[in-house]
């Protein structure tokens, strides 16, 4: 780890997820010793496990509700847990004002987000959750491609590979002559 400038401007010294002040209550013990990276993939993980649980309990209740109240439900409610975390991070919810220039950027981001779930929560109301959940894991492909291209990162032959084989492997669960394809 090293000093980085924090998002809001103050030096900071920072192990990857939080500060190594151990301030954020958020930040687990149990993964105290472990680098910034091997935590990064394992909070990957655990919001993978989410995820799959929030759209099962989707296909659930789009029996019931439509699409757009389900993600006005759930964009309701998200709004509590959200605002405890920045009052607990590093940042805190009075360091967020209006005037603030990543204000633009987030509600840019907010609305993607929102349109990329409504979209999601539509899928799961008309196939199968399986089928659904296979198809959502291709977003590697398009989030390596998305990053070299507005965050000019560079892709290596061994990470393209492992991508194209994760996103072949969609394309073969899903069966590239089947109706769900």
């Amino acid at each position: 780890s090293g000093t980085n400038k924090c998002p809001v401007g103050e030096a900071t010294q920072w192990t990857g997820l939080t500060k190594s002040n151990g301030k954020n209550p958020f930040r687990s013990k149990t993964l105290t010793g472990t680098g910034p990276i091997v935590r990064a993939v394992i909070f990957s993980l655990i919001a993978l496990v989410f995820f799959d649980f929030m759209g099962l309990i989707i296909k659930f209740l789009s029996q019931k509700y439509s699409a757009v109240e389900l993600s006005a439900y759930r964009n309701v409610v998200g709004i509590f847990p959200s605002a405890i975390a920045l009052w607990y991070s590093d940042i805190g919810i009075k360091r967020i004002a209006v005037f603030n220039p990543s204000v633009a950027a987030g509600l840019f981001t907010g609305a993607i987000v929102t349109l990329a779930q409504l979209m999601f929560y539509l899928s799961l109301g008309r196939i199968a959750f399986a089928t659904a959940s296979t198809i959502s894991y291709s977003n590697a492909l398009f989030m390596t491609i998305f990053a070299i291209i507005f965050l000019g990162e560079k892709v290596g032959l061994i990470r393209w590979t492992a991508v194209l084989v994760g996103f072949f492997g969609v394309i073969m669960v899903m069966g590239l002559g089947s109706d769900a394809f």
